[in-house]
């Protein structure tokens, strides 16, 4: 099978475009109470766009919700198949301007660190484009 990116250093390029458009959608989605939240599925595999789908009607439902972005600080691939097909991603997040709240409008106290490293899977989905298709903490070495 030929490669779907022709390096590493390109399929993770790929990968950091669809998670800072998945951070943008998220945002948007967030900012709307939850609302249009099928727009996720337009950087999510369908199984994990599923999953954040759900996330999303609870939100609406607890009326519970994040306000202000996050952002990428740093990336560093993790894995990637011999294909260039699946890879995983470190990638450190400045969640320094989230605040969450019951209440929008209304800020609750922060309790977290400012930085955070998740491990985002991603998936092709054809040629030159990625999906992203779960998140999970990091464990590893910190990259943030």
């Amino acid at each position: 099978m030929q490669p779907v990116f022709a390096s590493d250093d390109e399929a993770l390029a790929a990968a950091v475009t669809t998670y800072e458009r998945y951070l943008s959608v998220e945002a948007e989605i967030v900012s709307a109470g939850g609302a249009g939240a099928e727009r996720v599925l337009e950087v999510t595999t369908d199984t994990y766009g599923l999953d954040l789908l759900a996330d999303f009607r609870e939100m609406r439902a607890t009326g519970e919700r994040p306000a202000g972005p996050a952002t990428m600080a740093a990336s560093r691939l993790v894995e990637i198949d011999r294909d260039r097909t699946r890879l995983s991603v470190a990638i450190c997040l400045d969640v320094s301007a989230m605040q969450l709240s019951e209440h929008p409008g209304e800020e609750a106290p922060r309790d977290t660190e400012d930085l955070v490293t998740v491990e985002a899977a991603f998936r092709s989905a054809n040629a030159a484009r990625i999906l992203l298709d779960g998140s999970k903490p990091w464990d590893g070495e910190p990259i943030c």
